[in-house]
Order: C-alpha cells, then structure tokens, then sequence
C-alpha cells in the first residue's frame, strides 16, 4: 500500500461496473497512472465528486497491477469562474493530449509542474489562446522534441533576416521563399514566448504539426470539439 499522500490531478474518468469509476491522473512521483475508485458513483461515497478533471487532489493507493485501488482521498476545489467554452476545451485537449503521449508510471515533475502552472493560471485570469500555445511548446522541450528556432534544418545554418522560413515535422524550419510563412524575427519572438504579436493561426498550424509528429498518427477527439467552437 502507498501509505503516503500522492499529489495528483484527475485527466479522466470512466465507468467501471454499475457503481465504480476509473480515473486516469497525473502524479507527482509516479506519473500517469490509473485508480480504481470502488463505489464511487454512489453520493453516499468518500470519493462521490472529488474524481472530476482538472481537480488537483491527494489521494493514497494500494496494488500490484498497473490498475491500483484508491483508498483515500483529499481533494482542493478548483474555481473556474473565468473560464469559458473554449477555456474549458483547453482543459480537456491538454489532458487528453497528456493521456496520449506520457507513457505509464514514469515519473516527469518538470511536466507536473508546468500542468500545475497552466492549470493555476486560469484561477486568477482569463484564458488567453497564447497560454495554451506556450503551453504546447514547453510540453515539447520537455518531452525532449523542442522545436529549434536557432538554425535553417537543411544545412544548420543560422537563420537570416530577409529569409522566410517552413517547418517541417521531425526536421525543423527550413528556408522557403514559396511556402515559408515565418520570418527569423517571429521565429525569436516564439522561441522567447513573446506571442502575443505572432498570427495565431500560423501559430497553431506549427504547434499542432509538431504534436502531431509526437503522436504518431494519434487522433485527438478534442481537435474536432475545437473545430466546431472556432
């Protein structure tokens, strides 16, 4: 039994039996991982509305299996009272996101930390389209498939100022006269997380090209939500 408190946030539930759920959560010490939480449908249960994405909860675990039973509970309630339909939809594609690309029981606090942080962040102010590009970009540097905004992928030489410039999934920005729609000037602005004057759907054309490529042919239903609320 894991007898100590695991700081965790809740990305997904499901049902499991008439009365039981299975929640997918974010750990601080084990990573993604799943807990059976036995009874939890019941109103009548300790775990009855604490098991809610986003919700940022402590809870502890026992179990040999890579399903473990939930045992108990503390949960801190998350005031979303800025958010809205698109904000709330960022919230389902960043966990979703998550549950497609970490891998099971391997730890990533530099990860947990910046969930925590983007998840704070709509408690004191309203969801701008910029945190969630941001996001999207440190996301990739953790994991190890940082975009380099520093050299043209073709032949590794610095970018140039009169150049426009093209990404490439898995290779990176290469000079494009024809097809190139960013510049070295916009390229420093996103490198430096300075978004606000950057086009924003160029911006989440290259985002979304270089998740793509981490996904490896993954399909995320929230993109499909996101298309109909644009």
């Amino acid at each position: 039994m894991h007898k100590e408190w695991e700081p965790c946030f809740v990305l997904h539930t499901r049902p499991f039996s008439d009365t039981s759920l299975i929640a997918d959560i974010f750990s601080l010490n084990h990573g993604r991982m799943s807990v059976l939480a036995k009874g939890a449908k019941k109103p009548k249960s300790k775990y009855f509305g604490h098991l809610t994405p986003f919700r940022h909860v402590r809870l502890t675990f026992s179990g040999k299996s890579d399903l473990k039973t939930l045992n108990e509970i503390d949960s801190s309630l998350i005031d979303h009272g800025n958010s809205n339909q698109l904000s709330t939809y960022s919230y389902l594609y960043i966990n979703e996101l998550l549950l497609k690309i970490l891998p099971q029981h391997i730890p990533n606090k530099e990860l947990f930390n910046l969930y925590q942080a983007f998840v704070d962040s709509f408690t004191t102010s309203t969801f701008k389209e910029e945190s969630l590009r941001c996001f999207e970009l440190d996301l990739l540097d953790v994991l190890g498939f940082g975009i380099n905004f520093d050299t043209d992928s073709l032949n590794n030489s610095n970018l140039e100022n009169d150049q426009k410039y093209q990404f490439v999934p898995e290779s990176g920005f290469r000079a494009s006269n024809d097809n190139g729609n960013f510049t070295k000037a916009e390229l420093v602005k996103v490198k430096d997380r300075e978004l606000t004057e950057i086009d924003k759907h160029k911006l989440k054309t290259l985002t979304q090209a270089a998740i793509a490529a981490c996904l490896d042919g993954k399909d995320l239903n929230s993109r499909s939500t996101f298309k109909r609320l644009s």
